[in-house]
Formats: structure tokens, C-alpha cells, sequence
């Protein structure tokens, strides 16, 4: 979307209405079932290590409140948008930019979530080991995307491509793998205690 021209960044914003509906909708699902994936994979892994999995769980619950208001602020922009037809007042600019800092911030706690996902994928054997360390790469990707510009690194366009391709590819290689290939050696099985 067009940032420096408000007249270009409303209509983007008018035409792409109803995607704007269905990405808070879609987004809101999508981090309720972030929790209960990381939960799973708790499971999955404390064997390997009980601190790295709690790890993992604690870094995708503090992002998830985070993205959440994001998803709000959004909200916040469609009634905006609907109150003042026409035209995009500085408040919409504002809660534009409010959004994109809570998911900047939010790239924290990605990143820190996939270094223990990676550590333990690549311990367990879940996946191939070298899945799990692209996935440790692609958590050092995410955590780049906060630190770079809150430093006021100015970052070419080359190395910010490579770094957001190997975050992407590293999370969508991991979760292929697992669902077309199936999980590896599985860590040892959770004790149940009988009731």
C-alpha cells in the first residue's frame, strides 16, 4: 500500500475493503490456532527438553496478545474508513502505522519462537537436521526485521530479501515437511500417569 500519498493509500484501502474483512477474521483464527500449535508441539517436544519447549510456548503467547492488537487497530481503520467516507484523515495514517509497529514487535517473539523449535526439531529428529537449522536461521530472519530498524540500520534491499526468503522458506519447508514426509524419529513418548 502506497505510504506517502494518502489520496492513492484510501483507495487501496476502499478496493481492497473487503480483504481488509477477511484478513481479520482469517488473522484472528489464524493466532488462536498459533497457540494450540505451539502447544502441540510442546508436547511433542519437553521431552527433548522441558525449558526450550516452555520456551517455545511462553515466545508464541507473548506475540499472540500483541497481534491481536494489531487486528484491533485494523478494526479501528474500518470504522474509520466508514465514518469519514471519502477521504483518509490522519487518524487512519496513525492506526496504520501503530499496526505495523505491533507486528514489528510481534517479529520478536516469532524469532525467538523458532530457535527453540529448531533447536529441538534438530535434536529430536524431527525433521531433517538441517530443516531444524534453517528454522533457527529463519528465527534469527524475524528477530533482524525488529532489531535493524529500531537501530537504524539501513539494510539493502538484496539482504532484507534474503533474510525475510530464508524466515518464510525455513517456516514453509518445516511445515511441508512435516505434513507430506511426516514427523522423524519421534522424541520418547510423555508419560501419562494412570488415573
Amino acid at each position: 500500500m502506497p505510504e506517502d500519498d494518502p489520496a492513492a493509500l484510501l483507495a487501496a484501502l476502499q478496493l481492497g475493503r473487503q480483504a481488509l474483512d477477511w484478513s481479520i477474521l482469517l488473522g484472528a483464527i489464524g493466532f488462536v490456532i498459533y497457540l494450540l500449535l505451539a502447544a502441540a508441539f510442546h508436547r511433542l517436544l519437553s521431552p527433548v527438553s522441558k525449558i526450550g519447549a516452555d520456551l517455545l510456548v511462553l515466545f508464541v503467547a507473548a506475540s499472540v496478545p500483541l497481534a491481536l492488537m494489531g487486528m484491533a487497530y485494523r478494526m479501528d481503520l474500518i470504522a474509520l474508513l466508514e465514518a469519514a467516507r471519502g477521504q483518509l484523515p490522519a487518524e487512519g495514517m496513525a492506526l496504520l502505522q501503530s499496526e505495523a509497529h505491533l507486528f514489528q514487535l510481534c517479529s520478536i517473539f516469532w524469532g525467538l519462537w523458532m530457535l527453540p523449535l529448531g533447536w529441538l526439531s534438530y535434536r529430536a529428529g524431527l525433521v531433517p537436521r538441517w530443516v531444524g537449522l534453517l528454522l533457527i536461521g529463519g528465527g534469527f530472519g524475524y528477530l533482524s526485521s525488529f532489531v535493524l530498524p529500531v537501530a537504524g540500520v539501513a539494510t539493502p534491499a538484496a539482504i532484507t530479501g534474503t533474510l525475510t526468503g530464508l524466515t518464510v522458506g525455513s517456516e514453509f519447508l518445516f511445515i511441508f515437511w512435516l505434513i507430506i514426509r511426516g514427523a522423524g524419529r519421534n522424541p520418547e513418548p510423555v508419560a501419562v500417569p494412570a488415573s
